[in-house]
């Protein structure tokens, strides 16, 4: 006969997951509750999938990776928490309790990339994301950066209640990699994209330096690429201001949002003060939108600056 031993370490614990998790600007810990909130990343890996998260009003950043928040799994994010602990009563407010999520201009903001379900992000402000050089996942034509703010590929994602402001989706350019894509919002095959009740304003494609002759910036709010079902694009009921595609030569297509190879519903959206450029025999680009399947109606295009490409 055999005997056979076998040697073990201590047993180690296995992190139990949580279907809701609290997180703030000054949390620690691991409790994740709402009397004893954790920080954002640790919120972030103790969620469970489908699983929901509120974050107290503050300031959201990272000090490394390419972005402050990445969707791994299908979470419903909410910011505006008011930050107390009551189980009666749990008190959102993203207008008096307002949740940042803050790129510092080093980093993307959001990312969802190729994730099952239908992550969802509700009352938050997404602002000074920079995508200079991160261009993984994204099939665009010589990318210099895509997405400053939220970046979406091959995935399902809810922007909801968001503003999306001060982004930018490249600052630099190189052989091979001139244009900025999407300085809002970058959208790549969606898979059930909904853009509702928004403000994306003051966000820019490319805020490189002057190349003559180039149009290096495609979608200072929004650039949507690839193939779609008709409800796999919803855009509705937001407003879209001040946004640009080219900080410095002005040359580029779609100030407010460029849309390309897709169908979906554009419906509701107010669009106004895009600093659109002027595309000979064209006029002020301000919108493009491409495609025999997209659906376009009840939309308020209105005051657009145009100023010259030399």
């Amino acid at each position: 006969s055999m005997l056979i031993v076998l040697a073990a370490g201590p047993v180690q614990p296995v992190k139990a997951l949580m279907a809701t998790v609290f997180v703030s600007q000054t949390g620690s810990g691991t409790a994740c509750t709402s009397d004893n909130p954790c920080d954002l990343a640790t919120g972030l890996s103790t969620v469970d999938a489908w699983g929901t998260l509120y974050a107290a009003g503050g300031t959201y950043t990272a000090s490394s990776g390419n972005e402050v928040v990445k969707f791994s799994i299908a979470i419903s994010m909410f910011g505006g928490w008011d930050g107390v602990s009551d189980p009666g009563s749990l008190v959102i407010d993203p207008d008096q309790y307002v949740s940042i999520l803050d790129g510092q201009n080093a980093r993307r903001v959001v990312t969802a990339d190729s994730i099952i379900g239908t992550p969802r992000l509700s009352g938050f402000t997404i602002k000074n994301g920079n995508a200079d050089g991160l261009v993984a996942g994204c099939t665009a034509s010589e990318p210099a950066g895509c997405g400053g703010g939220i970046f979406i590929s091959n995935a399902a994602l809810t922007i909801e209640n968001c503003i999306i402001e001060h982004n930018v989706a490249a600052t630099t350019y190189a052989s091979g990699a001139y244009y900025g894509y999407g300085g809002g919002v970058y959208i790549q095959n969606p898979a059930g994209v909904t853009i509702t009740k928004s403000i994306i304003r003051q966000n820019t494609a490319s805020a490189a330096t002057d190349i003559t002759g180039y149009d290096i910036g495609y979608g200072g709010g929004i650039h949507v690429s690839g193939s779609a079902d008709p409800e796999d694009l919803i855009i509705t009921n937001n407003e879209i201001s001040e946004n640009e595609v080219a900080e410095v030569s002005h040359l580029g297509w779609g100030a407010g949002f460029y849309i390309v190879y897709s169908s979906g519903l554009i419906s509701g959206n107010f669009i106004h003060d895009n600093n659109a450029p002027i595309r000979p025999n064209w006029g002020p680009m301000g919108v493009v939108i491409c495609g025999s399947n997209n659906e376009v109606s009840h939309n308020r295009i209105e005051n657009y600056a145009a100023p010259s490409a030399e």
